[in-house]
């Protein structure tokens, strides 16, 4: 016996004589050997043995007690070498990889140089007169800049403002006016010291459209999103069919023009360009008729045409108003049944050929709305505000809650410092909101119950379809590839109509529980809490890209956390409601 306990002691001290001078190990998942990025700084996350000291390019990471890591390192215009390494016990790991900067190097402050990727505009314009030209460059710093239109105007002044990166934006503007005429005019911009000039052309090309001939587009397919200007915000989404006039172009861009002077920009592939002749939509709105449906309230405005419209809400009182650009008055009669759901209806023409219908509800609360056309009629639905079973049963007994857990499939979602896949977070969390809802006696639908790819455009046709009282998008966050991945850390919930702020206020209120910071309660113009047709909120439960967020993630206890906490705010709001119906 006493030998072979010697022997076993032996053994064990050889094993562990070997563990201690064992070399540890390093590894990146962020960013990826050969990638390009536009910025001065990239993010780092990776995976070392646990107590490393790990540093990147001569700095030091932070590291979890797990061995994930994370920081921020600095990089220079063109191709980098990271060299990340491990340290324990005096043994060194290490793992290179290249990264190419794509920020330009500092011009020579001797010379005169213009940047010209950075020349704008990159793609093709047509305008009207009246319309605004903009030119602008980088540049040296401390220069003379101007830029000529082909058959146009020579020698236009453009004004210097601090750029970056050792580069100076220039910029100028010219108005196209009623005698200006130009096909593809080139745009050339010019760069001097007095003594060296330096000339560069714009890619795109100035055309002057006539304003004399109306050209009218219709959108096709499902739906097309418009935008607040080209490539940027949402701002209405409107169906198949609706026609507005064109009256501009940049690059893929199309601008709509309707009466009252607002406009909006869809990708030309979301419409087809009308016959030449096609007269500018207009219609008359005539008899409005309100009926009850299964839904709510149906309100059928009678016009001929399928105009442009959009609708805003507001909350206190519960008010939806409806404009139809394109349309004028010949509403002699509003016929409405005793539906009990409408305070307040009426009419009105804020303008010529802008047409306003203004409902005001009886309920406290909105709980959603949709719009379409239909046989000759724009059809404005609003839904009626569920009933909520009475106590001793929780609020939620008998609701349609849609859990929509975010990415999946093709997508992965954001990754961490470990290699956890925010797919496979979102899913469980997903998972156990919906056991605990259904044990609350709700009516649960979930946009994927797997790893499968939904989607963007889906999420919402499945919650529409389920007739959903609530929508729910389950997400983790992550931090852009230029920002710091410790800084950023917390719970946030997002909400996008006005209808949805006070349940993700409630929401959040309990999110703070789960052990994290608060990142906020924020408006945000999120696709997938677009929707109307019901109350659409969003969460984001940690970061993903900050390594003790991943590691609380990927526990089984914080899940049920996230989930618990949504459950409590959503019952929280709830029973505030029913309160309310009581008084």
């Amino acid at each position: 016996m006493n030998i072979i306990f010697l022997a076993a002691a032996f053994l064990l001290t050889i094993v562990v004589s070997v563990q201690s001078i064992a070399s540890p190990s390093i590894s990146l998942n962020y960013p990826e050997d050969g990638a390009s990025i536009s910025s001065k700084r990239i993010r780092i996350a990776g995976k070392a043995t646990p107590n490393s000291k790990v540093m990147v390019n001569g700095k030091e990471m932070y590291v979890h007690s797990s061995g994930t890591f994370a920081g921020i390192v600095d990089l220079v215009p063109g191709e980098n070498t990271l060299r990340a390494t491990a340290t324990l016990d005096g043994q060194t790991a290490e793992v290179v990889l290249r990264i190419t900067c794509t920020v330009p190097s500092p011009p020579d402050p001797a010379g005169v140089e213009i940047l010209k990727e950075s020349i704008e505009p990159s793609g093709d314009l047509e305008f009207r007169p009246g319309d605004e030209v903009v030119v602008s460059f980088r540049g040296t710093p401390g220069r003379t800049a101007s830029f000529s239109i082909e058959g146009l105007s020579d020698n236009v002044a453009m004004v210097e403002a601090e750029g970056s990166n050792g580069w100076s934006l220039y910029k100028g503007s010219y108005r196209i006016t009623n005698l200006d005429n130009a096909k593809g005019a080139q745009i050339k911009v010019a760069l001097t010291d007095g003594k060296l000039t330096e000339t560069a052309f714009a890619s795109g090309k100035l055309t002057v459209r006539s304003s004399r001939i109306p050209e009218i587009a219709e959108v096709t397919g499902r739906r097309a999103i418009v935008r607040s200007s080209p490539d940027g915000a949402w701002d209405m989404i409107w169906p198949s069919g609706i026609v507005a006039e064109v009256t501009g172009r940049v690059g893929h861009m199309l601008r709509l023009s309707m009466p009252g002077g607002k406009e909006g920009w869809v990708y030309d592939e979301a419409v087809r360009i009308l016959p030449a002749g096609t007269p500018v939509p207009r219609a008359a709105i005539g008899t409005v008729t309100v009926i009850p449906s299964d839904y709510g309230v149906k309100i059928n405005l009678g016009v001929s045409q399928k105009l442009p419209f959009e609708i805003t809400e507001t909350v206190a009182p519960p008010t939806i108003e409806l404009t139809i650009y394109g349309g004028y008055s010949d509403t002699d009669w509003i016929s409405r049944q005793l539906d009990g759901m409408i305070k307040e209806l009426q009419w009105l023409q804020l303008a010529k050929d802008v047409y306003r219908l203004r409902v005001v509800l009886n309920q406290k609360h909105l709980w959603g709305y949709d719009a379409h056309y239909e046989d000759g009629a724009l059809v404005l639905e609003i839904k009626k505000a569920p009933k909520l079973a009475a106590p001793p049963y929780s609020p939620l007994r008998d609701l349609v809650v849609v859990l929509d857990a975010g990415h999946g499939g093709r997508d992965s979602g954001a990754i961490g410092p470990g290699g956890l896949m925010e797919k496979e977070v979102n899913l469980d969390i997903t998972r156990r909101l919906a056991r605990e809802l259904r044990k609350k006696g709700a009516r649960v639908v979930l946009t994927r119950t797997k790893d499968v790819t939904v989607s963007l455009d889906e999420r919402p046709l499945i919650a529409a379809a389920a007739r959903a009282d609530i929508l729910i998008s389950i997400h983790n966050n992550s931090v852009p590839s230029s920002a710091d991945p410790i800084k950023a850390r917390g719970v946030s919930t997002y909400w996008y109509h006005p209808q949805a702020m006070e349940l993700s206020e409630y929401i959040y209120r309990r999110a703070l529980e789960v052990g994290v910071p608060g990142f906020g309660n924020i408006y945000s113009n999120l696709a997938i809490i677009r929707p109307h047709r019901m109350i659409a909120v969003l969460i984001e439960g940690a970061f993903m890209s900050n390594p003790d967020e991943e590691a609380l993630l990927a526990t089984q206890e914080f899940r049920q956390k996230l989930a618990d906490s949504i459950l409590k705010g959503l019952e929280d709001w709830l029973e505030k409601i029913r309160i309310e119906a009581t008084e």
